[in-house]
């Protein structure tokens, strides 16, 4: 199979795989053996750059024996862009929903809980997820505190 895309087009990729290539390893110190069908499909796509006349943007790096986005290419994508919000958006519903779990699980207790209808169970994390998200719209981590 064949698929055509234009330079612009190629660019985009670039972007995609970028993101892609963040949440695979971004948090993942060396090599994972796992990822290697991913770091396969990037080879290949970063190979065409100069098809597309995109060398500005990728080159091959002999000492790594790889093919490496440019230090150009990482001024002027704006992917990194796309993952700080999702990284941001990611960290507030996480925090959000932990503090909500671990507050509805301290007030109604473990066993209440488990046999709470799934309707309860929603109110009760609605609640506590309503007060957090308030409280860190207002004051983000300002006001947060490790009591002993």
């Amino acid at each position: 199979m064949k698929i055509a895309i234009s330079k612009k087009e190629y660019q985009v990729l670039l972007q995609v795989f970028e993101m892609a290539h963040w949440v695979v390893s971004a948090h993942v110190a060396g090599k994972q053996p796992e990822a290697k069908p991913f770091d396969d499909l990037e080879q290949k796509i970063f190979a065409l750059a100069k098809d597309f006349g995109q060398e500005s943007l990728v080159t091959f790096d002999n000492h790594w024996k790889q093919y490496c986005i440019t230090s150009h290419y990482e001024e002027t994508c704006s992917a990194m862009e796309f993952i700080d919000k999702f990284e941001d958006d990611s960290f507030w519903e996480s925090l959000i929903n932990r503090l909500a779990e671990r507050d509805v699980l301290k007030e109604s207790g473990g066993e209440v809980f488990s046999e709470m209808e799934p309707r309860e169970r929603i109110e009760a994390f609605g609640k506590w997820e309503d007060i957090y998200a308030e409280e860190f719209e207002k004051y983000g981590l300002e006001r947060i505190e490790i009591v002993k």
